[in-house]
């Protein structure tokens, strides 16, 4: 809304108060500096506000700061989710996921051997065990 505000603030300043919408070129342009005035103040406030980059490896980070970002961030902790540690997945925008190895039978066998072993031994807990348990009965 204030991208809107500004931009026609600016488009008035440019054709006269009365004439943003005169013509159909006009009010493209008007159009566009609303956009482009919104992008800006959008731009401003991830960089100024927030603190973050517009770009690069830190820009898809979770903000720390903001208006209304502690409330989300505590929703978030409440269900359990670490807002710090949400990743994207690797490899380029858009790429869609490998699939997963597709295990045989008797591979998965072995590997649910070794699993109860190092459970005995105390190499792994047994929570971990149960998640590697869950993990393998996708396959």
């Amino acid at each position: 809304m204030a991208g809107a505000v500004a931009g026609g603030g600016i488009a008035g300043a440019i054709y006269g108060a009365g004439r943003t919408f005169d013509t159909s070129n006009s009010a493209f342009v008007t159009l566009l500096l609303e956009i482009g005035a919104a992008i800006v103040i959008v731009a401003g406030y991830r960089r100024f506000v927030q603190r973050r980059p517009l770009s690069g490896p830190d820009a898809r980070r979770f903000p720390s700061r903001g208006i209304g970002v502690r409330q989300m961030r505590d929703r978030l902790h409440r269900l359990g989710v670490d807002p710090d540690r949400l990743v994207d997945p690797p490899g380029p925008l858009g790429a869609k996921p490998e699939a997963p190895e597709t295990l045989t039978p008797d591979q998965v066998a072995a590997e649910l051997e070794r699993l109860r072993r190092e459970r005995e031994q105390g190499v792994i807990s047994d929570a971990e065990y149960e998640q590697a348990r869950e993990r393998l009965r996708r396959y």
